[in-house]
């Protein structure tokens, strides 16, 4: 979209609509009444895991009104009162709960009749729901010390509502004076500046903290616990367990300081909140980090004495500037917060390493933005940057189109108006918004005077605004992140594809710090599916990334160890478990229980169902949808080669189908060649099964066949890309019988010749060499017959080979085909016998034949005498008829001649 006047004025309009438009994320009355200020203490209560709140609130009114409406979510409210100057009850207030809505919980009318521009004091005093996903409380064997229980808030987005009553949006800010009660010895925290500590006299203490900047609800966090702290300048505190923190490490903490002075310098911007700590949770946390004003919240993870993941931290700092003393007015304008933080951290990460590496991280950057729209669409409704968020929890469209669709614009138009004037915009934007939150139009209006005011007529024309921001799908201007650290990083790849792994590949990998390792086993999933033997050694065996060594590296060794290789070792898997049982921060988390569940999907629920104690409630629903995904997503086939009889298998290469199985047609055709094998004792057969759409069988390949019962043995499961293979009942019977039915040929007649007239009980004898197994038996014309074993003789009675005779049939021969199979009806033996049938007898038979013969013939004669007699009168009598009615048509004929 070109620039020009008319498009100002269609902004100019757009911004005129929308200036008074409404957070549709909150159901708080902020537009007719404000906080304007919050007192008061909290009291976690670890042994019912809720918190007891007792706060007082000024709100300052914008319009005539008769009710304030908060936001609340899993909160019971005990009482409402109003407050006169001195901070005493005047009078009580009523209140009432309105309609819940799922997503945004359900809002507080307290009844009360004000004036515009009237101060109103308003106590409330309730308490959380043990629902509520807001206050965490950890028994103290979740935690690093596992001496004291402990408990944290986490706020972000409107999760806030279901710890505080509030107008739970960035567009209401507000400065505090809060105080958090626990019981001794611990300590409590709040992302303000500590004040004081009084001693109560139920043995606990109060901590009080005050925040004079205002902020929205969504930044005010609570910690308690066994805390010490170690200062590490006069600026920066770390905090965290005393267990962890002789693992803090002075001199990466110290480069805090670095890139703090860096940024002030770069936006001619104080850091206004005066300290900057630290606070190194517990794992259970679900995030790596989460930007509290004065008190940024962490995990042991990122602090763990690598220098190099200082840049964790400074994404946290960042947000000093962008998004806590700038924030975005409203959940749908996120990106301001995220992507302008994300694009200020890689800019100051250039100056303080070298441009290069900014660079590398938004390169690294759009491969989670490609990931962001595989998964929701390229043309998903949260692929834009000004989502509708109607009716819907705000937390359901944060993804890394947030974040990167809008570093990609940031880092687009410093492009066309160059870094110079850039960093000139950015500190117009600081000194013109601070304290204050803003939308987009507050950001686009800024940046189009700025252009005008700097003569960036040209630059500013080649915006295309509707694309950028209001579009969904891809970004509409491909950036060129080209630097140094992606050549040495696809020089080593190209190499390490090849399988050309040595001492320089290791050497690398060690001097790169998290996010170059990261970028490399990232891109090297991308072109392999199944890792070679000495690409799995090189991480595994050679790095031993399954240590954690960096937390980082680690998780992105484990996206790629667990699905793209059938080796697996044990120690592997018990660091797995450690590790899972170590972390909850589901900003890197994502996908581990997935590929997991594919690799073992009854040891990841076991796992998961062990540990949701210990994880956070938006680790459990993640983890939860990715087992459901992978579910969905992968076959695990299961096929059963057992069968009730012995004859299922006799040599090799004979096909064994499989009885059943859950194989998708989809996947096409499968040859596994390795590891499925029969184990018996010592012996083993390797099988290679095919599984086609209409055609699923295994073949012995391998092994000496001996009769037994074979179990069925995956020494590892066979894990692909897109399938893995299970076996089921797993218990297979074999009998061969190579050595078990010899027939003597020397003694067993191979034909016989038999006269049925002379003999009919003669007996067929078969000679054995050795004892036959009992289950031998003797088909004649392939029809089983009883035979009797005597020592190593059978005999078989002629009776039993003819069971009839048809003394009408012309054939003097009648020719069999006598059988020794085994169990399995494979034959051992054969022989041939012909019976002669006996000839006609030439006794007085013959003459009872010839009389029977001559008496037909005799009767036939008389009969045809009769009949020709018979014959003979009947024709008479007709004729004899025929001359008296001709005589009498005569004598008729002359009377009327006559007449």
């Amino acid at each position: 979209m070109k620039f020009n006047w008319i498009n100002i004025l269609i902004f100019s309009f757009q911004l005129f609509l929308l200036s008074n438009s409404l957070d549709n994320s909150t159901l708080s009355n902020y537009k007719d009444i404000i906080i304007t200020n919050l007192t008061g203490i909290l009291e976690p209560d670890f042994q019912a895991k809720i918190v007891n709140g007792n706060l007082n609130f000024n709100f300052l009114s914008q319009k005539n009104g008769s009710e304030i409406i908060l936001d609340t979510k899993y909160l019971n409210i005990l009482s409402v009162s109003k407050l006169n100057s001195s901070l005493d009850i005047e009078s009580k207030l009523e209140f009432k709960y309105g309609n819940e809505d799922k997503n945004l919980g359900k809002p507080l009318i307290i009844k009360y009749n004000y004036k515009e521009n009237e101060t109103i004091l308003i106590n409330i005093i309730y308490s959380t729901k043990v629902e509520g996903t807001s206050a965490q409380f950890l028994d103290k064997n979740q935690t690093i010390g596992k001496k004291y229980p402990y408990f944290f808030t986490f706020s972000d987005m409107i999760i806030g509502r279901e710890l505080i009553p509030s107008q739970d949006t960035p567009a209401v800010k507000f400065p505090f004076y809060l105080g958090i009660k626990v019981m001794n010895p611990l300590k409590g925290m709040i992302s303000g500046l500590f004040v004081k500590e009084e001693k109560n006299n139920d043995n606990s203490t109060t901590y009080y903290y005050e925040q004079k900047i205002n902020v929205p609800i969504y930044l005010i966090g609570f910690a308690a616990g066994n805390i010490g702290n170690k200062s590490i300048n006069e600026n920066i505190v770390v905090y965290s367990e005393p267990e962890y923190l002789d693992k803090v490490n002075d001199i990466q903490i110290l480069e805090i300081q670095q890139l703090l002075d860096l940024s002030e310098q770069y936006l001619e911007a104080k850091y206004e909140w005066g300290k900057y700590n630290i606070l190194i949770l517990p794992n259970s946390y679900p995030y790596s980090g989460m930007e509290y004003p004065c008190l940024s919240f962490t995990i042991p993870g990122i602090i763990n004495g690598e220098k190099t993941l200082v840049d964790r931290l400074s994404y946290e700092l960042i947000h000093s500037w962008f998004g806590n003393l700038i924030t975005q007015e409203n959940w749908r304008d996120y990106w301001l917060n995220k992507g302008l933080a994300t694009y200020f951290r890689r800019k100051i990460l250039g100056k303080w390493i070298d441009p290069d590496y900014g660079k590398m991280e938004g390169y690294f950057g759009s491969l989670f933005l490609r990931d962001s729209y595989n998964f929701l669409g390229k043309n998903g409704t949260y692929t834009t940057l000004f989502p509708n968020l109607t009716g819907v929890n705000p937390k359901d469209s944060y993804s890394d189109i947030t974040v990167e669709k809008g570093y990609n614009f940031l880092y687009y138009i410093e492009g066309l108006i160059k870094e110079e004037k850039m960093q000139k915009f950015l500190q117009k934007f600081i000194q013109n918004f601070k304290y204050k939150s803003i939308d987009f139009y507050d950001f686009q209006n800024l940046f189009i005077n700025f252009c005008k005011e700097e003569k960036l007529d040209n630059e500013l024309a080649q915006i295309d605004w509707q694309k950028w921001i209001f579009d969904k799908g891809e970004c509409p201007v491909i950036n060129d992140f080209s630097n140094k650290y992606f050549v040495e990083i696809n020089k080593t790849l190209e190499r390490f594809l090849k399988d050309e792994i040595d001492e320089e590949t290791e050497k690398a990998f060690k001097n790169w710090n998290y996010t170059s390792r990261s970028f490399f086993i990232r891109k090297l999933g991308e072109y392999v599916d199944f890792l070679t033997e000495k690409q799995h050694n090189f991480f595994t065996t050679t790095l031993q990334l399954y240590k954690d060594q960096d937390f980082i590296t680690t998780t992105y060794y484990y996206k790629i160890i667990l699905p793209r290789t059938d080796k697996f070792y044990e120690n592997e898997l018990n660091y797995l478990l450690q590790y899972l049982s170590d972390y909850s921060a589901t900003d890197y988390m994502g996908a581990i229980y997935e590929f997991f569940y594919k690799r073992d999907e009854i040891k990841a629920v076991e796992t998961f169902n062990n540990l949701k104690g210990f994880y956070h409630t938006y680790m459990i629903n993640m983890v939860e949808k990715e087992i459901n995904r992978a579910k969905q997503n992968f076959p695990i086939l299961t096929f059963d080669l057992s069968k009730k009889d012995e004859c299922s298998f006799f040599s090799k290469d004979t096909k064994i189908d499989i009885i059943s199985n859950e194989y998708k047609d989809d996947l096409g055709e499968i040859i596994i060649t390795d590891g499925i094998y029969l184990v018996l004792n010592n012996n083993s057969l390797k099988l290679e099964c095919h599984l086609e759409p209409k055609n699923k069988y295994c073949i012995i390949k391998e092994g000496k066949i001996i009769s037994g019962e074979y179990n069925i043995k995956v020494p590892s499961r066979i894990q692909k890309k897109k399938f893995a293979v299970k076996i089921h009942n797993s218990i297979l019977k074999i009998k061969t019988y190579e050595k078990e039915i010899k027939i003597d040929e020397v003694l067993t007649k191979k034909n016989y010749e038999i006269d049925y007239s002379k003999n009919e009980s003669e007996i067929i004898k078969l000679y054995f060499l050795g004892e036959p197994d009992k289950e031998v038996h003797i088909l004649i014309n392939d029809k089983k017959i009883n035979c009797e074993l005597k020592n190593l003789v059978m005999e078989c009675p002629i009776s039993n080979i003819i069971n009839s005779y048809d003394k009408n049939n012309p054939n003097e021969i009648e020719r069999y085909e006598l059988k020794v199979v085994d169990l399995c009806n494979i034959e051992k033996y054969n022989m041939i016998i012909n019976v002669k049938k006996p000839k006609e007898s030439t006794g007085i038979g013959i003459w009872i034949y010839i009389v029977i013969i001559l008496g037909s013939i005799a009767f036939i004669s008389l009969i045809v005498i009769i009949v020709y007699l018979v014959i003979n009168k009947r024709k008479k009598d007709i004729s004899d008829n025929n001359l008296i009615i001709g005589k009498l048509e005569d004598e008729n004929e002359i009377d009327n001649l006559n007449k």
